[in-house]
């Protein structure tokens, strides 16, 4: 996940979110960035609401290496992320993510 930066209102999507995989997963990982696959809204009552856009990206090659915000990191199979724990609002935008992925698919 990720945010995106004052000044950087007017740049494409794609370029955000490759500063973010940087940021939080090191230079060395290549992968690729494919097309939006779901946007929704996270909403919290304490907070701002938050708009996500989901993007299908697949790693290629290279080492995580997490920044100093993680701790650590796991794959996790298409068949048991929903046993982990997620924040409020990121359960239901993951399941609209891969109903999404699922209609493109087919």
């Amino acid at each position: 996940g990720g945010r995106i930066d004052v000044g950087e209102e007017s740049l494409p999507l794609t370029d955000i979110l490759t500063r973010e995989i940087e940021e939080e997963l090191g230079t060395n990982i290549t992968y690729a960035v494919g097309t939006p696959v779901a946007t929704w809204v996270r909403n919290n009552p304490a907070r701002t609401p938050v708009f996500l856009v989901g993007f299908l990206c697949k790693k290629l090659g290279g080492e995580i290496a997490l920044s100093d915000e993680h701790q650590a990191y796991r794959w996790v199979a298409k068949e048991s992320w929903q046993e982990l724990p997620y924040a409020p609002g990121y359960h239901e935008a993951l399941v609209q993510f891969w109903e999404a992925h699922k209609q493109i698919k087919s």
